[in-house]
Order: structure tokens, then C-alpha cells, then sequence
């Protein structure tokens, strides 16, 4: 069913209700990608965009059903045949294998199919989950420490059987782009995949600060460009990039914790434009970067403008460790890219479909 137009007893078809003109649609709701130069779109809302937000990595466990006698290494007490790991009630052995990811958080699923005695409990890494003592499924969410190996643990009591055991990595290797022009941001290097984290309608995506980072590969976005970003940064010194292009400082925003926290967009000469922000405080970031008529503000406020610089993004980074400087430890729900400055009502119109996500999103 079409929106109406105001005070108007008819349906009229396109009509935008940001705006109150006919606006560009996607059935009945506005989306950014649809605004002619998008070159980038990805949003965590999978209440509206299904499971394509995002992609994990594959399951890392091999032989989780046991269905050989194979790759897990079992302790004395531990046989495997019959379709099953077998722990006898003879000593506290464990059944391992090296297959997990330090820092990176999995859910584990898995049956019990027969206990009698005792408890046993699965490990990741050095993180224990819970002491189960009777048949059943099982289903936990742990974040792996200390090493990379997933273990099933029991007393010298325990008389049981395992089966079916199931990894899903919660952190991401693929942000989609919603645009339709294939520019993911991506990261193949497990251990600096940003974690995902379940919120409203979807979830969010954090970067630990360490080494997590997203990079889409290079290509052309040459000045004016426009990025809009929905996320925040939380605590850490120094100076870190929210966001650069493919090279450090063409086309960046980061944040200097001394002495205010602020946030500066740049693009590698001139004047570089202050965005009064804060740590742990969601915010629209906009900013686009077109020489000496660049801007860029804060939730949809007018912009302030300076000279930023002439160097061209090339690409996008999202948590990019820009001229050597720590990586940013952030949130990110959102990231809208252009291959051209917005002007109005354009411009509103993203940052209010935006605000939309994050209310979404339960920000």
C-alpha cells in the first residue's frame, strides 16, 4: 500500500514522507542506495535486510559428528565409534581439537546422547562453559581465550556420550554491500574480524581496538565524495581512524583523545574539519570531502566546512589504522558511501533514514 500525501484522502504513489515530495523509492520505503552516485551501502538491520548483513566464516570444527575416528585427540578415557565420542567413567581426560580462534567468540552446540554419572563441560580455549550432567542438546555462546582449542572436559565420574557438535563464528568476514556494486568490506584474517553482537532488529558490529579492522578493495571514488557512518567509538588513546580510504588520510575521520575527544575529518592537506564528539555516544557521521567546499557534521546538523585536502579516497576502510596509529575500538551499524557530495534534501533524507536504523537497532 502507497503512503498518502498530507491532509490528501487519495494514495499517491512515491510520495516520501521525509521529504514531502515524490521521492526515489524502493516499494514503500526510502533507501539510500536507491539515490543515484551510491557506491557503498551495508547496514546490520536484518530485521529488514535478512541474512545478508553479514557473513561469518564457516564452520571450523571438522568431524563434529564422529562420524570416523578422526582429527579429534582423545585422551585416555575417550573412545569414538558408532557415530559417537564415547568418555568411561576411568579418569579426567579430555577430548580436543585445535580449531578455534583466540578473541574471536563462537556458539557451540552439541548432544549429549547418553550420561549416566559425573559432568562434562566444553571449552574454548580457556573459557568454560556450563557442567551439564544429564542428556540433551546444548547450546552455548563462549568467546575463545588463552589458546585455540575447543574441548569437551570431564570428571573421572563421567559416563557419556557426545554427538553433533557445531561451531558458529559470531565474528564477521564480510560486511555486504547493499548497493549492488560488490564493494564488501571484508576481513580474511580471522582473528581481526569484528565481532557481532545482537541488538533490536539485528545486531551490530564491534572492533576490539587491537587489530579488527573491514577494507573494501580499491576502487575509484575520486573527490566530491560523501560518507555517511552510523557507529561510535568507545575508550583508547592517541589518535585512531573510525574510517579512511585505502591509503592513510585520503578521505579519514578519527578520533584524538587529547585533550577532547573530538573527531576530524581530513583528506590529507589544509584545514581539517573538528566534529565536537564523544566516546560511547552513537552518532550520524557526515562528511564529504571535496577540496576547499568540504563539510561535515554531526546527526544531521548543518555542516561545518574547511579545506581537508585533495587526496581522493580510492576505496573505504572502516577501523583503519591511518598513519601508523592505533586501530579505533568501535561500534558500526551503518556505512553509506557516495561517488559525489549530496545536496539537500538529499543529505537529510540518508541521515534521517539513518536515525530510523538506529532506533531499528535498538541504539
Amino acid at each position: 500500500m502507497r503512503r498518502m500525501g498530507p491532509g490528501i484522502g487519495v494514495l499517491v504513489p512515491g510520495w516520501d514522507p521525509d521529504s514531502h515530495s515524490m521521492g526515489i523509492q524502493s516499494g514503500d520505503s526510502f533507501v539510500p542506495w536507491r539515490i543515484p552516485g551510491c557506491a557503498l551501502a551495508a547496514c546490520t538491520n536484518s530485521g529488514v535486510y535478512g541474512s545478508t548483513v553479514v557473513a561469518f566464516p564457516a564452520d571450523p570444527c571438522v568431524n563434529g559428528t564422529f562420524a570416523v575416528d578422526a582429527t579429534w585427540a582423545k585422551g585416555a578415557d575417550w573412545t569414538i565409534n558408532g557415530g559417537v565420542a564415547k568418555h568411561a567413567a576411568v579418569g579426567a581426560n579430555d577430548l580436543t581439537q585445535a580449531c578455534l580462534t583466540v578473541g574471536n567468540t563462537f556458539i557451540i552446540t552439541y548432544t549429549v546422547t547418553q550420561q549416566t554419572a559425573g559432568n562434562i563441560t566444553v571449552y574454548a580455549g580457556t573459557t568454560a562453559g556450563t557442567a551439564r550432567t544429564a542428556p540433551g542438546t546444548y547450546t552455548e555462546t563462549l568467546l575463545c581465550a588463552g589458546n585455540t582449542t575447543l574441548a569437551f572436559k570431564a570428571d573421572a565420574a563421567c559416563d557419556a556420550w557426545i554427538d553433533n557438535v557445531v561451531l558458529q563464528p559470531r565474528n564477521a568476514a564480510s560486511f555486504t554491500d547493499l548497493s549492488g556494486n560488490g564493494h564488501h568490506p571484508v576481513q580474511a584474517t580471522a582473528n581481526k574480524q569484528p565481532l557481532w553482537v545482537a541488538s533490536g532488529s539485528g545486531g551490530v558490529l564491534r572492533f576490539d581496538g587491537t587489530d579488527d579492522y573491514l577494507k573494501a578493495a580499491a576502487f575509484t571514488l575520486d573527490q566530491p565524495a560523501h560518507v555517511f557512518v552510523l557507529g561510535k567509538y568507545t575508550t583508547g588513546a592517541g589518535t585512531a581512524y573510525l574510517w579512511d580510504g585505502n591509503a592513510a588520510d585520503k578521505g579519514a575521520c578519527y578520533r584524538v583523545a587529547a585533550p577532547n575527544n573530538n573527531s576530524y575529518v581530513y583528506a590529507g592537506g589544509g584545514a581539517a574539519i573538528s566534529l565536537a564528539s564523544a566516546n560511547s555516544t552513537w552518532y550520524v557521521y557526515d562528511a564529504t570531502y571535496n577540496g576547499a567546499s568540504s563539510l561535515a557534521g554531526l546527526n544531521g546538523a548543518v555542516p561545518s566546512g574547511a579545506n581537508i585536502g585533495a587526496n581522493n579516497p580510492g576505496g573505504f576502510t572502516l577501523c583503519a589504522a591511518g598513519s601508523g596509529n592505533a586501530r579505533i575500538a568501535a561500534d558500526i551499524a551503518a556505512v553509506i558511501v557516495f561517488s559525489r557530495a549530496l545536496a539537500e534534501p538529499d543529505r537529510q533524507r540518508v541521515v534521517r533514514w539513518l536515525n530510523r536504523q538506529k532506533a531499528m537497532l535498538a541504539l
